[in-house]
């Protein structure tokens, strides 16, 4: 490993300060003599250090150094040692795993520093090992950007697209429409080819499909057998899979299944209709929200190291008439918003569902930044809320309406 002037200076302050704190902890009443007579490594091992596998080497583990070492206790508390950010390795005056000889602190330190050989730890990167991945990133924004999607453009303004290893939190008022929206926002995905799970834990997995079935026709279902087995031949293609749960689960259950799902069915995208039902309303409120972090926090973490996309229904606390949501309208505790990378919020302005305004604000969006309301539209013939099946109908009437012959005028 080849050290600039800079680098080595610096390096030689982080191993002074190492062996500083190394022997500060095996030997407060004596910093002058940095012995190992008769010391075990068994005692070594509790400081960090240990020998090569054969025995030859002695490896110190390297500390960042501080700029203020009264931060550290060095009295001789074990536990205050640092994480270490190295390890360097110094050759031994006699070949013995169990017993080191003695060494002055001096001799150990000109080792150390003359031999040169670090070995840093495998979290510790420099700019070369990431810069080909900077360069794609730059080079191909739109895959960066993730899954746009097809049905709602506004959101990709917004959001820019639907990329892995996120965690998504939707909420709204009770009956404003969550699952349905968030259905016709999976299908969507699926439609392009993202492989998708919904655990639907409150709504049953019949309906979910017969909601998802009728976006992906735009129309009411047909109650005759043989175009129903033909719109379900098309349907069937879409990757979709339900994950057969219904009321509050062990938490464990459904990470189990959920890890499973993406080792054997590939599963990019999941989602879990709604915390409130997984975590239970039979506990005491410090109860729920204790286990509702404990169930973020392993969503979270599932969806960083499978890289797969997990969005979650939460449902507000109780709001007042005619109230709009904020991130603070959230049910749990604050956990929930922290975890997820965006938030969005199915606004309701209006008490009359028929004239009633919705529209989709994201209030946070951790990768762009970008934060905007998306208006939408119920549509009851397709059960969608793009308007995609309303846009193509009227783009229909319109083109209709000018391949027709003009009327004939009597003279």
């Amino acid at each position: 490993m080849k050290l600039s002037y800079h680098h080595s200076k610096a390096l030689l302050a982080s191993v002074q300060f190492s062996i500083y704190l190394f022997i500060s902890n095996c030997f407060p009443n004596d910093h002058s003599l940095f012995t190992f007579q008769g010391l075990s490594l068994d005692v070594l091992k509790q400081y960090g250090c240990r020998s090569s596998s054969d025995g030859s080497r002695l490896i110190v583990p390297v500390y960042r150094p501080m700029i203020d070492q009264s931060m550290v206790n060095i009295s001789g508390s074990r536990n205050n040692l640092l994480q270490p950010v190295g390890y360097f390795s110094i050759p031994l005056l006699q070949k013995s795993p169990q017993v080191l000889h003695q060494l002055n602190k001096d001799q150990i330190l000109a080792r150390l520093l003359t031999h040169q050989q670090l070995r840093l730890s495998n979290s510790l990167l420099t700019y070369d090992n990431i810069k080909e991945k900077v360069y794609h990133r730059i080079k191909h924004p739109c895959e960066v950007r993730g899954v746009p999607w097809a049905r709602f453009p506004e959101l990709n303004r917004v959001l820019l697209g639907h990329r892995s290893g996120e965690v998504t939190v939707v909420s709204g008022p009770t009956g404003a429409g969550k699952t349905t929206f968030l259905a016709e926002y999976s299908l969507d995905l699926a439609v392009q080819g993202v492989v998708t799970l919904w655990a639907s834990l409150e709504v049953s997995v019949e309906r979910l499909a017969e909601v998802l079935l009728q976006q992906y026709s735009g129309a009411p279902l047909p109650t005759d057998r043989t175009s129903f087995d033909a719109l379900s031949y098309l349907f069937k293609q879409v990757p979709l899979h339900f994950l057969d749960v219904h009321g509050q689960q062990e938490l464990e259950v459904i990470m189990q299944a959920l890890r499973e799902s993406v080792m054997v069915r590939g599963v990019r995208h999941v989602v879990v209709d709604n915390l409130q039902f997984l975590v239970g309303c039979q506990r005491s409120f410090s109860e729920r929200w204790q286990h509702q972090d404990l169930a973020m926090a392993a969503f979270r973490s599932f969806a960083t190291q499978f890289g797969c996309h997990v969005t979650l229904i939460v449902h507000p606390r109780k709001l007042q008439a005619d109230e709009l949501l904020t991130m603070q309208s959230i049910g749990g505790g604050a956990r929930v918003t922290q975890e997820a990378d965006n938030v969005m919020l199915l606004q309701v302005q209006g008490s009359n569902p028929v004239s009633c305004r919705k529209a989709i604000e994201v209030v946070k969006n951790r990768f762009g930044g970008h934060l905007g309301v998306v208006p939408i539209k119920f549509h009851q013939e397709s059960l969608t809320f793009s308007g995609f099946f309303r846009k193509s109908k009227d783009s229909q009437k319109n083109k209709e309406g000018k391949q027709r012959p003009p009327e004939s005028r009597e003279l």
